[in-house]
């Protein structure tokens, strides 16, 4: 097996990326017969290359280009303690496949086996060098693991360093010892976009301004599109058919935050518009007053079974529309609901209200119903984020507990991921489970963070992404069962290099979600 060292070669154009079969747990490596092992030089056209962040934009990335003389399958391991490894689903004569999972800071011994169809195979060891992580990047504690109950893949941090008043984001990946593998670093980017999420491609989307872009783990753009007259704003969503839902502004309006387009995918025309004005109270103020921004969307879900939106609106609460902007439910406390419409004039928004029950179907008395007060099975969501249905049809969100019960006490300040059973029928929801309320303030973030269902443990991902405690900035990204037992948790201690550090936008670090992923793209 012959070992070679390389920081940078320089890759010829024009191959395209071939797809992988791919894991980030610890399997062993393919075992053909040790008879048929030859010199990879003989396999080999040329020397394998590699150029490591051939785009300039994914320092921890990388891509292999190998020239072989026959047809040959390529398996490829970064040989470390988390043995992160793929293998090219096609056996062909040149491959160019990407390079991710290299440690940062590091000489990366890398494992390169080809093997022809009659079995015959060699390997060849490249090491490839990485530079250190910028200083701005947070410090990550990994304070419990439990690796045999935890979802399997990498963690996903929407992070953001703070910056002359602004928001810098940095979307990066950690493994389960809490280095970090993969991040993307783009200056033109600079001043905040929100949700980085992973298409179905397997490439990330995110929105900047008025313009939507998709890039892949290269950090190569693939598409842009431009929203003349808007701008984008904290959600995007892939349909089915592959269309594009995204939160904007209309800068022709008087108010921001409050309407939601569909992109056609192929051209980017919008195909379909739901202006919330017409379904939602324009005039309620009753958790913050801010005649603007009085609804504030900050995330939605669509259900691809009715075509419908669920959607979290920060400043009123939870509620539902059909594809036709017709309102369904709202989940929310029920105090001081008016009529919908800009001048006031549209439907009854009170009649839609969902009534809070417990677990016996009883309605909680008037004080709950109105968000005076809660029980000790129930609460209301306030100033929550992140919503999604979970695959039971039951609701998760991340409950930030911004001015919970119409409060500013301190013995209030709490946040945590619940989940509700709503009845549409009935109108009613119930309270099936929760996590965060024992934390108290330690855990407590006034804005952004996430709650995500795993569906392979059916554990939950709760990002508390914005904490203030005890004089210190971070997030706490914890993995809870059913039962709310802790199966890993991750402390991130924020840098704030270039902020005050206080809870005030701009002047302190924060993450706006994180998701459990694969390194490599199913």
């Amino acid at each position: 097996m012959r070992t070679t060292s390389i920081t940078l070669y320089i890759l010829l154009a024009g191959l395209s990326l071939f797809s992988c079969s791919k894991t980030e747990t610890p399997l062993p490596e393919p075992e053909p017969d040790i008879a048929l092992e030859m010199p990879a030089d003989s396999l080999l056209e040329q020397p394998i290359g590699v150029e490591l962040n051939p785009y300039g934009n994914a320092p921890l990335a990388a891509r292999i280009r190998i020239q072989a003389k026959t047809l040959v399958q390529a398996h490829v391991l970064i040989d470390d303690a988390q043995q992160i490894q793929y293998q090219a689903d096609t056996a062909v004569r040149e491959h160019e496949l990407p390079l991710l999972g290299l440690r940062p800071n590091a000489q990366n011994r890398i494992i390169i086996t080809l093997t022809r169809e009659d079995g015959g195979f060699g390997k060849d060891t490249i090491m490839v060098s990485t530079p250190e992580l910028p200083d701005y990047l947070p410090e990550i504690q990994i304070t419990e693991k439990r690796p045999e109950q935890m979802e399997a893949g990498l963690t996903l941090c929407g992070f953001s360093y703070c910056k002359n008043d602004l928001m810098n984001t940095r979307p990066f990946l950690f493994d389960a010892e809490g280095t970090i593998r993969w991040f993307l670093e783009i200056e033109a980017l600079s001043t905040f976009f929100y949700p980085v999420k992973r298409l179905r491609n397997g490439n990330w989307i995110f929105g900047h301004l008025s313009d939507i872009y998709e890039y892949d783990m290269l950090g190569r753009e693939i598409n842009r599109w431009t929203l003349e007259g808007y701008f984008q704003h904290h959600e995007i969503v892939e349909k089915a058919d592959g269309n594009l839902i995204v939160a904007i502004t209309d800068n022709s309006l008087e108010t921001i935050n409050d309407q939601i387009v569909e992109l056609e995918r192929n051209s980017g025309a919008i195909v379909r518009h739901w202006d919330l004005r017409k379904v939602m109270d324009n005039r309620r103020f009753s958790l913050l007053w801010n005649s603007r921004d009085w609804l504030h969307v900050n995330a939605f879900w669509f259900d691809e079974s009715d075509q419908s939106l669920v959607i979290s609106a920060r400043h009123q609460g939870i509620f539902k529309v059909s594809y036709d902007n017709e309102l369904q439910w709202i989940l929310a406390p029920q105090k001081d609901w008016g009529n919908a419409g800009v001048d006031g004039s549209g439907l009854p928004t009170a009649d839609f209200l969902l009534t809070a029950i417990g677990e016996n179907g009883v309605p909680y008395p008037e004080n709950i119903q109105q968000g005076q007060d809660r029980a000790d099975d129930f609460d209301w969501p306030w100033g929550q984020h992140a919503v999604t249905v979970m695959p039971n049809g039951h609701l998760l969100a991340f409950d930030n507990g911004f001015k919970r019960n119409f409060q500013n006490s301190g013995q209030n300040l709490h946040s945590r991921g619940v989940e509700y059973e709503v009845d549409e029928t009935n109108r009613t929801a119930r309270q099936i489970w929760e996590y965060g309320k024992g934390r108290g303030a330690a855990f407590y973030s006034r804005n952004i963070s996430d709650v995500d269902y795993l569906p392979l443990t059916g554990n939950r991902l709760i990002t508390s992404g914005n904490i203030h405690y005890e004089g210190a900035a971070s997030c706490k990204i914890v993995e809870v069962s059913m039962a709310g037992e802790v199966i890993f948790e991750a402390h991130l201690l924020f840098a704030n290099l270039y902020g005050s550090g206080t809870d005030a936008w701009g002047q302190t670090d924060v993450v706006y979600r994180s998701e459990r992923l694969s390194l490599y793209p199913d």
